[in-house]
């Protein structure tokens, strides 16, 4: 009995202790919050590189896969003393959609500011974290900023009739 324990304990171990990786599922519902998510993926990636348009006719368009589960390293434009850049991002259900930054960046989604900002106290690499509430579609994101690189993570809220955060 003792071995048997034995084995489900390390096999439970070991499953909980896999990280975020492209071949595997994750439980949103489960350990991590969304900000934990974000942290692990802002420190550790992966990470998929990007170029903004430099408006929003231009706005460089994106695969869902650019985002889920990754850090996305975006390039802006210069505009004056700032940078700026639009990139559009695909919601594939409605709900509360996490925008996580590492920066001062401000973002915009369809031309609307955040509903709430929060900041992050998980970690130091993400700044704060701006909720945006999406239709289910394409939503262009404006990305103002004093650096002309930001790094952005993009977590579901996990809302869906419960209140984890």
């Amino acid at each position: 009995m003792v071995k048997y324990l034995l084995t489900l304990s390390a096999a439970f171990m070991i499953s909980t202790a896999i990280g975020c990786g492209d071949d595997h599922d994750h439980d949103h519902h489960g350990e991590h919050s969304p900000n934990e998510e974000a942290c692990e993926h802002m420190k550790d990636g992966p990470a998929t590189a990007l170029s903004a348009g430099a408006d929003a006719a231009g706005a460089t368009d994106t695969t869902h896969e650019a985002w889920e589960h990754k850090r996305v390293d975006l390039t802006l434009v210069a505009s004056g003393d700032s940078f700026v850049g639009f990139v559009k991002y695909e919601a594939e259900a409605a709900g509360d959609y996490l925008f996580f930054v590492n920066n001062d960046a401000v973002l915009k989604v369809g031309g609307a500011s955040a509903e709430a900002t929060a900041s992050v106290s998980e970690c130091s690499e993400v700044g704060r974290v701006d909720t945006f509430e999406l239709e289910v579609g394409e939503h262009v994101v404006e990305v103002t900023s004093s650096s002309e690189t930001v790094q952005l993570v993009v977590e579901v809220s996990s809302g869906e009739g419960h209140d984890d955060h």
